[in-house]
């Protein structure tokens, strides 16, 4: 789709062609239009594009809600909220402690590279109520918010302390103020954004 317009060196050549003559006036007056259009055009174009990349990516990968049979025993689980390069870490190394766990993102191609790795990992918005109630996060062990998204992040921990008040919400934080706002929202743990932001989430989490 953001093939489809023209662009400035359009005008340039269709100017050219009227000036020799190639063109009749007319004609390059209209084609001028039409590409200065469609260039205007590239705005809603993209947008309109990524809507259509996402529901197409969507449809190729699984919600949790409609794995019950994959979350109904889940108990003393850490749920990650979040399977970017901070979440994948804290699988990681909740894989190598025998730890359970599964995820939600909202990126299709992170999930189905998790899939593809045999890793729990689903599609789902971890600051709606029924994504928490399909990943049992009553019966947790924890939640780990990893979410890309700092204002996301900090209704997700404000909505858990209120729901959830024992249990233990360990979150990655964008800056200092990020992380004096998450813990007043009631994370337990707040690690800046840095390298081993995950290795540590997950450290705190096997410590308790």
């Amino acid at each position: 789709m953001l093939l489809s317009q023209g662009g400035e060196f359009s005008v340039l050549l269709l100017g050219a062609a009227l000036a020799v003559g190639i063109l009749a006036s007319a004609d390059g007056q209209l084609l001028v239009l039409v590409v200065t259009l469609s260039m205007m055009a590239t705005p809603l174009l993209a947008r309109l594009g990524r809507g259509v990349e996402q529901r197409a990516e969507r449809s190729g990968v699984v919600p949790v809600e409609a794995v019950p049979e994959a979350t109904r025993a889940l108990r003393d689980h850490v749920v990650i909220a979040g399977f970017g390069r901070v979440g994948t870490a804290v699988a990681a190394s909740l894989e190598a402690a025998g730890v359970p766990f599964i995820a939600v993102d909202l990126n299709p191609h992170t999930i189905a590279r998790a899939q593809a790795r045999g890793r729990p990992v689903y599609y789902g918005d971890a600051t709606r109520p029924e994504i928490l109630d399909a990943l049992r996060v009553e019966r947790a062990r924890a939640v780990v918010v990893a979410i890309d998204n700092a204002k996301a992040a900090l209704t997700l921990v404000a909505f858990l302390t209120y729901l959830f008040p024992e249990l233990g919400i360990y979150a990655r934080a964008y800056d200092d103020a990020h992380a004096a706002e998450l813990e007043k929202a009631g994370a337990q743990t707040v690690v800046p954004e840095l390298v081993a932001t995950g290795v540590k989430l997950a450290g705190s989490i096997l410590e308790t």
